[in-house]
């Protein structure tokens, strides 16, 4: 049976949080990628951030790039990836004059999309707490690809790999203080509570959203762009200046 290199494999779980700047003022974090349908694709992932040099975040066009996904950036009109576009939507709000209530226009997100979301420099950022991409929570497929014990299950990679994750998005926080940060995913409250440090603070029940302001940072828990109901503007209408 082929399997993964666990050095490697061990490394990525304990280094890799995502991609962008983390001197970005708003950060995005969510609960783990898509992806890793089969071994292949995961071999791809972690040579890719071996290539670029194993750092806690990497350039998201050259990481997808070298796994094959280029184009989701190339070209006249890459298609749009459905968490992405809704989490560039807040940033452009954020980013524009409070007094500019103009429409985004979706070739506006497709151009962030292709020329700047998580990039190096870009004062953007996306991070998610669980390291290994997957096609779904109810999917498992490591424990086919590796021996490591803690991959054996779901459950045994949660529990052990949840705390220090955990710890390690409280320390970069502390480190570089973004003015915001949103956790996407409600059914991760606890975690998002967790590394918060406090109770969530819940300001729209209806559209379960949290917001908790300690000092001068500002932490959102909202629902996932994904999730059903959710629309452009409920993210447009997310950050506070």
């Amino acid at each position: 049976m082929q399997v993964l290199s666990d050095k490697l494999l061990t490394d990525f779980m304990h280094s890799f949080l995502g991609y962008g700047d983390l001197k970005s003022d708003v950060w995005f974090i969510g609960m783990e990628e898509g992806g890793g349908n089969d071994i292949a694709d995961i071999e791809k992932r972690l040579s890719a951030w071996k290539e670029l040099k194993k750092t806690r975040t990497v350039d998201l066009v050259e990481f997808h790039r070298l796994i094959d996904e280029g184009h989701r950036f190339d070209g006249e009109n890459p298609k749009l990836q459905r968490t992405w576009a809704k989490l560039i939507r807040a940033q452009i709000s954020f980013e524009k004059d409070r007094n500019d209530v103009s429409v985004i226009e979706t070739s506006s997100v497709r151009e962030f999309q292709s020329s700047r979301l998580g990039r190096e420099k870009s004062k953007t950022c996306l991070l998610e707490l669980l390291p290994l991409p997957s096609p779904s929570t109810n999917v498992w497929h490591y424990s086919n690809f590796s021996a490591l014990p803690i991959l054996q299950s779901r459950g045994q990679y949660t529990e052990e790999m949840v705390p220090k994750r955990i710890k390690m998005l409280q320390n970069l926080i502390r480190e570089h203080s973004p003015s915001q940060v949103v956790f996407y995913g409600t059914s991760y409250a606890e975690h998002w509570a967790n590394i918060i440090g406090e109770d969530l603070k819940w300001l729209d029940q209806r559209n379960n959203r949290s917001v908790n302001r300690i000092r001068s940072q500002t932490f959102h828990v909202t629902m996932h762009p994904t999730s059903h109901g959710v629309t452009n503007s409920m993210f447009e209408s997310l950050l506070i200046k």
